[in-house]
């Protein structure tokens, strides 16, 4: 019975996570770069980002300079919202693998 609360209590939660996340993507601004899953950039995309002015580049996980100033450019606030730990998060930690068809009755 415990692990049935503790499966609902988890299934909750990331419903509550995913419903937070959509209600404050809206606010995203059109003009605001995306997210890109990758922490290290190529050759390539190093000398492209070196390039672009700053607050052009995408948010990138753990590049914690150039996200607050984009943030600050882009919400006259540097703080990051809940939705920025879901997407600066999405590339570091690989996907859960699907339940086999035995667990999920």
């Amino acid at each position: 019975m415990k692990a049935n609360s503790n499966c609902f209590r988890a299934l909750v939660f990331g419903v509550s996570v995913v419903a937070v996340t959509v209600v404050l993507s809206a606010s995203l601004r059109a003009d605001e770069p995306g997210w890109v899953t990758r922490v290290i950039k190529s050759p390539a995309e190093r000398a492209k980002s070196q390039a672009t002015p700053i607050v052009e580049r995408p948010y990138r996980p753990l590049h914690f300079y150039g996200n607050t100033v984009r943030r600050q450019y882009y919400r006259q606030s540097p703080l990051p919202l809940p939705r920025d730990f879901v997407e600066s998060t999405r590339g570091l930690i690989p996907p859960m693998p699907a339940l086999p068809p035995a667990i999920r009755k």
